[in-house]
């Protein structure tokens, strides 16, 4: 009896807190209850029994949205191609320090690397980010041309004193503290 008044209480809860519906069915004379919550489904019958689906168990399992709740945004991920289109600090025109080539950055979370090239010369490192906070002060694997200007010294510089970043649709914004540093595009 206490069993029942648990699943009970359990099923009045998903249905207040999830706004769900309670369906009562017959099944060859026995009357079962099925709460559908967000996650599962849980099935209690007369006779005290409760049935949980487990994963692959299709009978009384859901299929989780495809788009997140409303109201819910999904951070966009890292994952893919960016060139650099702002940097901050040097007193040469960003179009001066990089005439050619622009330098880009593309990230590989699921394996946690880091490459691109610096507009003159390749890197590539082990990626230290979680879902605000970055770090590039390990010293990266890099190619060694000589390159002409300021360009790849002030890329690399800037990108060291970085310890956040953003994104807002397809822009990477590196940032210190509250200062956006470096901003990129998703290539």
């Amino acid at each position: 009896m206490k069993q029942i008044i648990l699943i009970l209480v359990i099923a009045g809860f998903f249905i207040c807190c999830n706004n769900n519906k309670t369906n009562e069915s017959s099944k060859t004379g026995d009357t079962s209850i099925t709460v559908t919550s967000p996650d599962t489904a849980i099935t209690t019958t007369d006779d005290g029994g409760t049935h949980i689906p487990a994963t692959g168990d299709t009978t009384n399992s859901l299929t989780p949205p495809a788009d997140p709740p409303p109201g819910v945004k999904m951070k966009p991920s890292l994952d893919g191609n960016w060139e650099l289109e702002y940097i901050s600090g040097p007193k040469i025109a960003f179009e001066a320090l990089y005439p050619g080539k622009k330098p880009n950055i593309s990230f590989d979370v699921a394996n946690n690397t880091v490459s691109g090239n610096t507009s003159c010369n390749s890197f590539s490192g082990k990626l230290k980010a979680d879902s605000i906070r970055i770090n590039f002060t390990e010293p990266f694997v890099m190619t060694k041309m000589a390159c002409p200007g300021e360009g790849e010294a002030t890329f690399l510089q800037t990108i060291k004193k970085v310890n956040k970043y953003n994104i807002d649709g397809n822009t990477l914004t590196f940032i210190m503290g509250d200062i956006a540093m470096m901003r990129f595009k998703r290539k």
